[in-house]
Order: structure tokens, then sequence, then C-alpha cells
């Protein structure tokens, strides 16, 4: 069910994408479990985090209140409830990494509106009308009112007719000094930080080279999907085993696709496995997603190790047997000229 197909209608990564979705941005994702005869966790439903409502029940075990589209809310029990939290201060729910950060996004929200209007007036810094002496409240209208016409809109980069007296003055920085760009950038590396994402994978190549994008791979890998995987392997163990197929069975996400190198770094790992005799041919092979063959799931061990207890052992019996038949102790030379007893 894990694997394949939590429910009817959602697939098993349609399922963990939605679930990591709800954690992600809400801090909990909650899946109702459903039991048919005989088997007790038959289906997972995902449920929207905003709609349930855990709390601590008499018994002092977490119960959920569920409140539903349509109809009354109703009371689901620990035991029926699938429920990956994220980081918490109370033990029953997870908090949200936007409300632990909404200093951050309310930054980025406050450079898009600033963006939008940056160029909506093409980009262009204010300025400020200059005359001697004073206008009046309908000159002041009148004079706003024909600039805006004729330098706003369609009309922008047209020359301007100033009469008078009438002086105009650029103020304020330009979008070099303002570093509107790297401004972006910042807030993009912060959300980023946020989630622990890599820059490059959200975009941002400027300290990304050929020979650390395979190194900051597998940092994403084990540090920001780790802690997540290993949140969903034991809210598993929790949730959906017995304590009786605890002993038995565990969940556990293979992440070996995403950590291996190229071929030829594979190659080498395989080869010294396979030599070493830790691994066989056919685990190599099921590892790359090929066929199992016959005859290769032996391990295979090199003649010239062993055990150096197990070696001394086999010599002695060899000696021993060489003595009770009579024979000559198979000697060999020392080095030095002289032939010396294996003893």
């Amino acid at each position: 069910m894990l694997h394949d197909q939590p429910n009817p209608t959602q697939t098993s990564y349609e399922f963990r994408e939605m679930l990591m979705a709800h954690v992600a941005l809400r801090g909990n994702g909650y899946a109702e479990i459903i039991p048919t005869a005989g088997n007790p966790v038959a289906e997972l439903i995902p449920l929207h985090p905003d709609r349930v409502r855990p709390f601590w029940a008499p018994d002092k075990t977490v119960a959920y209140r569920y409140q539903p589209l349509n109809g009354p809310s109703r009371i689901i029990l620990g035991a029926e409830m699938f429920h990956v939290r994220g980081l918490g201060f109370d033990g029953l729910s997870g908090m949200s990494p936007i409300r632990l950060h909404r200093e951050t996004i309310g930054e980025d929200f406050a450079a898009q509106e600033y963006s939008a209007r940056f160029w909506a007036n093409d980009a262009t810094p204010s300025g400020v009308l200059k005359i001697e002496g004073t206008l009046g409240d309908e000159a002041q209208a009148r004079l706003r009112k024909s600039w805006e016409e004729q330098q706003t809109g369609a009309n922008r980069h047209r020359p301007a007719l100033l009469e008078d007296g009438l002086e105009y003055e650029a103020i304020g920085l330009t979008r070099e000094d303002a570093q509107y760009v790297e401004s972006r950038k910042f807030t993009g590396l912060q959300i980023a930080r946020m989630f622990r994402i890599q820059p490059h994978l959200v975009g941002i190549l400027d300290r990304a080279t050929f020979s650390n994008i395979e190194a900051q791979g597998i940092e994403f890998v084990v540090y920001t999907m780790g802690p997540w995987l290993r949140r969903w392997e034991q809210a598993a163990r929790r949730d959906l085993f017995t304590a009786a197929s605890r002993r038995t069975h565990f969940s556990e996400f293979l992440v070996d696709g995403l950590l291996r190198g190229d071929r030829k770094a594979r190659s080498e790992f395989y080869k010294t496995a396979i030599i070493n005799g830790w691994m066989s041919r056919n685990e190599v092979r099921r590892r790359e997603n090929l066929n199992r063959r016959d005859g290769l799931d032996e391990f295979l061990v090199p003649l010239n190790m062993t055990l150096s207890d197990a070696l001394a052992q086999m010599i002695e019996d060899k000696l021993s047997d060489a003595d009770a038949g009579g024979e000559t102790a198979p000697q060999r030379s020392n080095g030095k000229g002289r032939l010396a007893d294996h003893r």
C-alpha cells in the first residue's frame, strides 16, 4: 500500500507529494486510516491540515477533530490517523515553516510590489518640477495632470515642454544603485534557506560549478531530504504497524539512486563490493534495474584473503595430518638460503 497505492484515487507518489506539501506549507500532514476486516490499514485518505485540529484526549492520547467541507465535525482517534509532523513545540502538531519565517516572506512580497511599481514607471526615478513663486491649487492640479498625461503610459520618453521658467530635476536612485536584482537574489536565498534547499536547485547558479554540483546534490539528499525521510519512516512505524509487525517489518525510503555517481564511479564501487564478498552479482544487477540471472547469487571470496586465525588453524591441521601419516612436514625458505619448518 505504501509503495503502490494507498487509496483508490491516488498513486503512492501523488499521496506522498500531497502530504509532503501539507507538511512543508502547514507543518502537518494528515491521512485517515481506513481499516477492513482482517486488515487494520486498508486505505490512507489524506485530510487537509486546515480542517484538522489535534488535542489531548482524557486518556492522555492524541485525538483529532476533523471539520469536513459539508456536515458536522467528528473525532478521529490517534490510532485512526497517520500524522507526519514538522518542527513543533507541544508534541501535538508541527509549525508551518512559513509562520516561522514570515518576516522573510513579507520582505519578498514587498520586493514584488516594489518591482511592479518600478517597472510600471519604466524603471525611471521620480523627479520634481521647480518654479519660482507659488502656484494656486487650481494651477497645481492643472500642471500635475498635464505632466502625467505627457510623461506616463504610452507617452513615456516623449519630449517634455516646460514653460514660464518651469524646471525638471530628477531625484532618487538609479536601478544599479538600488541593486534591485541583488536584493531579489538575496530574498531567494533566504527562502531557499528556510527549507534547506541548495541554491542551484532554485536557479541561483552564482557559486555552482561542474565540480561541486554533485557534492551539493549529495548534501541535498543527506541534509535536506534525510530529516524528512526519517520523519516519514518513524511516523509510519508508529501509526501503521502493530506491535507484532514492528518486529518483522519496517518502512524505508531507498535513496541509492539519488546518491549514485557516474557510471565509472558505480563500476568501481560494485567491483570492490563483489571482490570483497559483501555483495552478490545479482544484488548489483538489481540496483541497476536489471533482471537477476541464475548462478549469480553466490558471494565471491578472494582466494588470497582469509582470517589470520583461520589460516593458522588450516596450517596446523595440514601439519598434523602430515605427521600422522609419517610424511615429512612441508618446508619453505626463510629468505636466508635455509629451509625453515612451517611451525
